[in-house]
């Protein structure tokens, strides 16, 4: 759909952002009074906040929570005082944390509340890429299975790596559209659709959010999250949650569609305590219970946020029994916990799935197209097993079992760098793993005088380091 050349407003404040004169004329209508502030916002700089991984990462070591300023809705959410340059942090590359914006992060609290109700054992997240969500599920969902679908295929893949940084080995990519869920029938207990939107909360941080801004595109925006939210309502069990989100301001894709999905769907919109935090405001709507973040009133960009339950009652979920496979007994050293995972092997690669949730793969699989499912343990080379870095990352793994090289912070950079390694006295030759400030970084091969570098090319860093 073209767009209609936009009129912007005369002034651009500190010769930075120059606002559409409609949006400003919507905006004023739901800032009121306080538009000048919210509008002085826009101009202001973003708020840099990560999620830690606390589950298996350990990288409070490094990030000291009492030297930083908590966000005061997620447990594992901290405000950073600058922006660093990640791609020189190796904890960043291997999931120790996500560079996740703050507000995004208010979903912990949504989980909390449905929780309350049952207890939740699949989950989908509709709209997943590049991951900042799915891996916050991942954290709230320990023991839950997690489907996490990208439409766009290209996109897909880096919700994948993401995932597989994150380390949980109950997750399931896939990359469809949503309509192919609807066919499920009543599976998951919890959905987030994150939906595809206008993008006026992010004006300040993406220009093309601000360039692509219409009324048109509003109207556009609004009808596709509606037609997403058709499509995957039959999958959702009776008692079951959406999390339905946007990080947009205008009541259309907010409140309206809201509305739309409680009267015309059968829901109700369940109310989320936002007392204990200064700042978040309620719904503009008052039949509808919504959460809204503005950059004037917290230290965020701008979301909409609400959960949602289905008419009915939430019935306990039991996963499927799957039949017994190959248990690979050469790789049972290599996990924790060998009797809570299924192993099963594919062009020579060989995956873990928690045995629990192998059946309900396959389940899903007979409708929906999978590109991944648990963790990539290893490559099998002829009579060798080669670790796969995703197993590295993976909380199943159990590092004991495998030589240990405690790396400094050059020596990360240069594995990043996938350069060859000089191999340290008193290493043993074959397979290590290499860790740096308590969390694996990945694998070499040690042959002697050298260590070949096991790093996958696509994973590398490329950029130049100034030693």
């Amino acid at each position: 759909m073209e767009n209609k050349k936009i009129e912007h407003t005369n002034e651009i404040l500190n010769g930075n952002i120059s606002l559409p004169v409609s949006f400003v004329e919507r905006m004023k209508s739901i800032a009121g009074d306080e538009f000048d502030d919210f509008q002085s916002s826009l101009n202001t700089a973003s708020p840099v906040s990560i999620r830690l991984n606390t589950g298996i990462k350990s990288p409070q070591k490094e990030f000291d929570m009492s030297n930083y300023q908590a966000v005061a809705w997620c447990k594992s959410g901290i405000y950073l005082p600058e922006r660093p340059l990640f791609t020189l942090d190796p904890l960043f590359h291997s999931g120790s944390y996500y560079v996740q914006e703050a507000a995004s992060m208010f979903a912990e609290q949504c989980v909390n509340t449905a929780g309350q109700f049952g207890n939740i054992v699949y989950v989908l997240d509709l709209c997943a890429a590049p991951g900042g969500k799915s891996t916050h599920l991942a954290s709230l969902f320990p023991d839950s299975l997690l489907v996490c679908n990208e439409v766009i295929r290209s996109r897909s893949a880096i919700l994948e790596e993401n995932l597989a940084k994150w380390g949980s080995p109950n997750t399931v990519v896939t990359s469809v559209d949503p309509v192919k869920f609807g066919k499920l029938g009543s599976f998951f207990d919890f959905i987030l659709v994150d939906a595809p939107c206008s993008g006026e909360g992010m004006f300040r941080k993406d220009a093309n959010a601000l360039k692509n801004w219409s009324p048109e595109q509003i109207k556009h925006c609004a009808a596709r999250q509606l037609r997403i939210v058709h499509d995957v309502w039959n999958s959702l069990k009776p008692g079951g949650f959406m999390l339905y989100s946007t990080c947009t301001y205008n009541i259309e894709e907010n409140e309206t569609a809201v509305r739309y999905i409680t009267e015309r769907l059968g829901a109700e919109s369940i109310p989320v305590d936002i007392s204990p935090f200064n700042g978040i405001q309620p719904s503009l709507n008052s039949a509808v219970n919504a959460c809204r973040f503005f950059p004037h009133k917290t230290r965020s960009e701008g979301l909409f946020i609400s959960l949602i339950k289905k008419h009915g009652e939430l019935k306990p979920s039991n996963p499927r029994k799957s039949k017994q496979v190959g248990k690979f007994p050469d790789l049972r050293s290599w996990i924790k916990e060998p009797r809570n995972f299924n192993y099963r092997s594919h062009n020579d690669h060989i995956y873990l799935l928690p045995e629990k949730f192998v059946a309900d793969v396959e389940f899903i699989g007979k409708t929906i197209h999978v590109i991944s499912s648990g963790t990539e343990m290893c490559t099998v080379k002829g009579r060798e097993l080669i670790p796969s870095l995703n197993f590295a990352h993976s909380s199943a793994i159990n590092p004991a079992n495998f030589p240990i090289w405690q790396i400094d912070k050059p020596t990360a950079l240069k594995f990043l760098k996938k350069e060859t390694l000089a191999a340290p006295a008193g290493i043993n030759k074959g397979y290590v793993l290499l860790v740096y400030a308590g969390v694996p970084s990945g694998w070499v091969k040690n042959i002697g005088l050298r260590c070949n570098n096991l790093l996958p090319t696509n994973r590398k860093i490329r950029m130049e380091i100034n030693t």
